[in-house]
């Protein structure tokens, strides 16, 4: 997973030829929609997921990412932020990130991994579909780790 990851940046890394004739650049990205998450060994959840992106350069930035599921009266939430990649073309906006930080679950606390990517498909200047995110989700608490964990993500995109 390391490796596909590693190399899912080095291409967006390699893309200036992608922004020559792409979209134009802006510094803050709002994410909202909907999420479904598989937490291991057979936990299945729906809710949200919102995270707001900070672009330092065309291609690279920082995301903070929250997010909240829910299954028969129990909830998962997270905290997350790390650097962003984006490869931003005309009709479509490819992007990888690997986000650090927290999730919450039934009074419990726990430290959280996602590392992912998707596929925005850009509608507007200001506004793009977001037609898939996937993460893989690691969570470790108490020398313990959870890692085959999926969250699956869809909405909209607004750019400031």
């Amino acid at each position: 997973m390391l490796k596909h990851l590693f190399l899912i940046s080095v291409l967006l890394m390699c893309a200036p030829s992608f922004g020559q004739e792409g979209q134009t650049f802006k510094r803050t990205e709002l994410f909202t929609g909907y999420q479904f998450v598989h937490v291991y060994p057979a936990e299945n959840g729906s809710g949200w997921n919102f995270a707001l992106t900070g672009n330092l350069t065309r291609f690279f930035g920082f995301t903070g990412d929250f997010s909240g599921a829910y299954e028969n009266g129990s909830a998962l939430y997270t905290y997350m932020v790390g650097p962003h990649l984006a490869a931003r073309g005309r009709h479509f906006t490819p992007f990888a990130h690997v986000l650090f930080g927290g999730a919450h679950s039934d009074g419990l606390n726990a430290f959280s991994i996602a590392a992912g990517g998707g596929l925005d498909v850009n509608a507007a200047e200001h506004f793009s579909l977001r037609l898939g995110q996937a993460d893989w989700i690691s969570f470790h608490r108490a020398g313990e780790s959870l890692n085959s964990n999926v969250r699956v993500s869809v909405g909209a995109v607004f750019r400031f």
